[in-house]
């Protein structure tokens, strides 16, 4: 994300609508303008009034500008609801790179490859999450580029969502004159921020990151989250999905 250049985000509730605008700065994301309007249209994550979740759109994004001082065109979209699901699958390639050193087109592939799966035609794919990868049997890779070896896999937990429950939320945000830039599944997006905050608090206190690293053992959660938030981020999803 260039410098100066802004994002936004759009939380469509059940009882609220929920704007955000954020700006990258020296000190990374800030957050510059926020709005909120009451839902009436939403139930659970499913649009049940077309015009009154238009409406709850249009006047949380316009709040949302005001306080920023800019006007937003393209906007990110969070859905939820019983319709979400998740599983996952494994792809396999073979490794091309010269000497066979896999590298990032390898990886690219296996993770497109993970992604052939059988769904339902009224479902599609929102999230496709890596957990680990094997290189010729060795497993529990997080980053294998640069490693040798002739066959890469990937074990990749995978988010689906019904196809017409997502086409009418997004349909709202075209009618209130947004573009939506890409869809995120909001308990992923709420973990996330959550585990990055942690994280970066844990991060910017090198003595405390210095003691949890010593002192907790290699099954401990914190440690987990230390040295692989983004494997411990789609192992807490999954667990998630199972609790619902």
């Amino acid at each position: 994300m260039a410098r100066g250049e802004t994002i936004a985000g759009l939380d469509i509730g059940t009882t609220k609508t929920c704007a955000v605008i954020v700006s990258s700065g020296p000190e990374g994301l800030e957050i510059i303008g926020i709005g909120e309007s009451p839902s009436t249209g939403m139930r659970k994550g499913v649009v049940t009034d077309l015009e009154a979740t238009v409406h709850a759109i249009e006047a949380a994004t316009e709040k949302a500008e005001r306080m920023a001082g800019v006007h937003v065109s393209t906007v990110y979209v969070g859905v939820t609801g019983e319709h979400m699901q998740s599983t996952n699958n494994r792809g396999v390639v073979a490794v091309t790179g010269e000497d066979r050193e896999v590298i990032s087109n390898d990886v690219k592939r296996v993770v497109d490859a993970s992604k052939i799966i059988n769904i339902a035609a009224d479902r599609q794919i929102v999230h496709s999450l890596p957990r680990h990868y094997t290189i010729d049997g060795q497993d529990g890779v997080t980053d294998p580029v640069g490693m040798s070896g002739g066959r890469l896999e990937v074990d990749t937990h995978i988010v689906t969502g019904g196809s017409s429950f997502i086409s009418n939320v997004l349909k709202c945000v075209h009618r209130a004159g947004l573009e939506p830039a890409g869809i995120v599944f909001e308990p992923l997006a709420s973990s996330a921020a959550t585990t990055r905050a942690l994280w970066a608090i844990i991060a910017s206190h090198s003595s405390i990151a210095g003691t949890v690293r010593g002192r907790v053992g290699p099954a401990d959660p914190l440690r987990w989250l230390i040295s692989e938030p983004d494997l411990a981020l789609a192992r807490a999803h999954e667990w998630m999905l199972r609790k619902r």
